[in-house]
C-alpha cells in the first residue's frame, strides 16, 4: 500500500471513528492457563497453548484487518479531500467564468442598442436626398428662379410698354 501522509488533525478524525478492536490480555491468559498448570495434563496443556497460538493469530489477523482498514479510510479521506478541492476550483473557475460571460452579455446587449440606434438615424438619414441630388436640385432651382426673375422682368417690361402705349393713345 503507498505511504499515506495524512496531519495530526486527520489522524485524530481517524482515531474519533474508533476502530474497535478485540481486547486481548496475554498477562491473563498466561495467568489462567499456569494456575491450571497443576491440574492439567500434558495433552491439555498443549492444547491450551495451542489455543492460544490460535487466539493470537486470529488477533495479529484482525489487527491487520484493521490497519488495512484504517489505511483504506484515511486513503478515502485524501482522496475525497482532493476531490472536494478539485470541485471547489471548478466552482471558483466557473463563477469567475460566468462572471465574465455577464460583462459579454452586458456589452453584446449595449453594442446591440448601438447599433438599432443607427440603423434608426441611417434610415432617418435616407430617408432624405443624398447631397448630389440636394445640390442639383438647388441648382435647379436657382435656374427656376433666374427663369422667373428674367420672365418677371420681361413681364415688367411688356407691363410698362402696354401702359406706356395706353397712355400715349390716352394723349393723343
Amino acid at each position: 500500500m503507498a505511504n499515506i501522509a495524512l496531519t495530526e488533525q486527520q489522524y485524530d478524525e481517524i482515531f474519533k471513528q474508533k476502530i474497535v478492536m478485540p481486547k486481548f490480555n496475554l498477562g491473563v491468559m498466561t495467568y489462567n492457563i499456569l494456575s491450571k498448570f497443576d491440574t492439567l495434563s500434558e495433552e491439555q496443556l498443549l492444547k491450551q497453548v495451542e489455543d492460544m497460538y490460535d487466539e493470537v493469530e486470529e488477533n495479529e489477523l484482525k489487527l491487520l484487518k484493521a490497519e488495512t482498514q484504517f489505511n483504506m479510510r484515511a486513503s478515502d479521506a485524501l482522496y475525497h479531500q482532493e476531490i472536494s478541492r478539485e470541485i471547489t476550483k471548478e466552482i471558483a473557475s466557473s463563477k469567475s467564468e460566468m462572471a465574465h460571460l455577464q460583462r459579454e452579455l452586458e456589452l453584446q446587449k449595449q453594442l446591440k442598442a448601438q447599433k438599432a440606434e443607427y440603423e434608426i438615424i441611417a434610415k432617418a438619414i435616407n430617408e432624405f436626398p443624398s447631397q448630389e441630388e440636394s445640390l442639383k436640385i438647388i441648382d435647379e432651382c436657382a435656374e427656376e428662379r433666374e427663369c422667373f426673375e428674367v420672365k418677371s422682368k420681361d413681364d415688367e417690361i411688356i407691363l410698362k410698354q402696354k401702359q406706356l402705349h395706353a397712355l400715349r393713345e390716352y394723349d393723343s
